[in-house]
Order: structure tokens, then sequence, then C-alpha cells
């Protein structure tokens, strides 16, 4: 990887939407759901009703909140003013923004981490999910989710029509806070992170069986009668977001058959201009998620 890109990325952190559960049942004014939407819940065997709260605190004085003092203040001014005297966490999403219009320059690496997390957690794919625009064909986002937590790394400039100055951003939600503060759950996230680098070997090693059993379906529905070299420069070609080292890449084609597996990993890499990344690139990119959010918290 261009060590650069690490050096130029700035992310800025902030909480971005959440939700409350509270027993108290808010008050909400024509106007105010911009910044709180809420729903009741009776307890089917008490009767008692209690309320779901979903909160957009920078919709609440139509400005972002980018350290955590004035969050903290935001959301008791907002909460006093629906009646939300007393309230837990249920869920707590962080985002962390680029400015910059590098969406696509930055997939791979969010795709990656995306990937790192389903070698450590259970996901109902088992897979990051792309999803991609039909008639562009150009790639919108990335993400994973469980019952617990969700990851997505998506084109905010595209999904908001560019009418806000983020361009990209990476979410982190925590589905279910159990009352948690953003505190415990910056901290719960800085350990999931903290844990995926080592398990970057048996991405590759999973990741090459799944593209090997691809390469085979691929040879046989394209009516290809031999797995030539041309024939592997295209597929990697097509590929290439799922191939992160160069390591990977000569493993797949000593998978493939090729003879001399470091020089032709080698000459694909240069011809199909494949990014690549290092253990160290994964370990710099984290601690950068991780001081973005510290500086929002400690500010």
């Amino acid at each position: 990887m261009n060590k650069n890109k690490l050096e130029d990325i700035a992310l800025i952190a902030s909480v971005h939407t959440v939700q409350v559960d509270s027993a108290d049942l808010p008050v909400i004014q024509e106007g105010e759901t911009r910044f709180i939407k809420s729903r009741l819940i009776r307890n089917r065997q008490t009767g008692e009703i209690t309320s779901k709260n979903i909160i957009n605190p920078h919709n609440y004085e139509y400005q972002e909140i980018l350290n955590y003092s004035k969050y903290k203040t935001v959301m008791q001014e907002l909460t006093e003013t629906v009646g939300l005297s007393d309230y837990s966490y249920s869920r707590i999403d962080f985002r962390l923004d680029s400015y910059e219009d590098n969406y696509l320059e930055y997939f791979k690496l969010n795709s990656l981490l995306t990937g790192l997390l389903t070698m450590k957690y259970r996901f109902k794919n088992n897979e990051p999910t792309e999803s991609t625009g039909q008639r562009t064909r150009l790639k919108c986002s990335v993400y994973v989710k469980n019952q617990r937590i969700a990851v997505e790394y998506y084109d905010k400039k595209k999904e908001s029509l560019d009418r806000f100055p983020c361009k990209a951003r990476l979410e982190f939600r925590e589905l279910r806070a159990d009352g948690k503060t953003p505190e415990d759950v910056a901290h719960l996230w800085f350990a999931r992170l903290d844990n995926l680098a080592g398990y970057y070997n048996v991405l590759q090693l999973r990741y090459n069986k799944s593209l090997f059993e691809h390469y085979q379906y691929w040879l046989e529905a394209n009516k290809l009668t031999t797995s030539g070299s041309n024939f592997l420069t295209a597929f990697v070609r097509e590929n290439q977001d799922a191939i992160f080292s160069i390591r990977q890449l000569e493993k797949f084609c000593e998978m493939c058959g090729v003879k001399n597996p470091a020089s032709r990993a080698k000459n694909i890499k240069k011809t199909c201009n494949i990014e690549c990344f290092s253990y160290n690139d994964i370990k710099s990119y984290i601690n950068i998620i991780k001081v973005a959010i510290t500086s929002f918290l400690e500010q």
C-alpha cells in the first residue's frame, strides 16, 4: 500500500445515531421529529408502556457535533425538551467521516477491514456484502451485520446527493448497547479492532479457497477449456478487490497450477495494478480509527 494514503487520510469521528429506551413517554412537538422518532412498547405481562427513541443529535441544532462535550450538552437539552428525564442507551453508532472525495480510493482497505471482522465474529453471510450501482457499476457500500454489531463503509456523497461536506463514511454500530455509554462502546470497538490484524493470514487462505472455486466455475461458464495465463490475468483483474497481498496472489497462482507462481504473481500484480496491504498497514489504519474516536471523546 502506498504509505502516503495512510498519511493523507483524515477521519472526523462523532456519534451519529443513537437509540435510548425510557420509562418516560416523550412529548414530541411538530418539527421535532427531525431529531427524534419514538415508538411506544407495551409489556404484554404487566401492561407497562415504555418508549424506544431514535435520536440524531446533529439535527437538533442543525449543525455537526464534533466533540463529545458538545454531544452531551445537546443530548441533555434534547431529552429535557421532549421529556425524557431518565433513559439508557440500546444502540450507539459511531461515524468516521472523510471530507475528501476519496470514497473509491479507500474502498478496498475498508473492504479488508470488514472481511477481517468476519474471520473473528459470526455474521449472517460470513462475508462482507457489497452493493453496486446497476447502471454505473460503481461500488456503493460494503458492510457486515449481525444481531449485535454492524460495520459499513459507504459512499456518503452519493447517498446524500452531495448535500453534506462528508463524502465517504465508515460506521461502527452497536446494536445492543445494553445501557453502555458511548465511551464504553468506543472501548468495546477498540478491543474488537485490536484483534483483527492477527487474522490476516487466515483471511487470505479462506479468500483463496473461495476464489479458486469461483475460478473453476468461471472457466466452465465461459467455456474455457484451459486455465491459460491470459485467462488467469483476466480473472484476477475482475476479482482483485478480494486479493490483498502479493503472497496471497502467489498462493492463488500455485493453486491454479502455475509453474512459477512467484514470477507470475509479480507480473499479474503489475499488469492489473493490484493494491496490496501489509500487516502493518492494517495495524496503522486501525490506529487511525482509534485516534479519531479518542480525539472526539476527549474534546
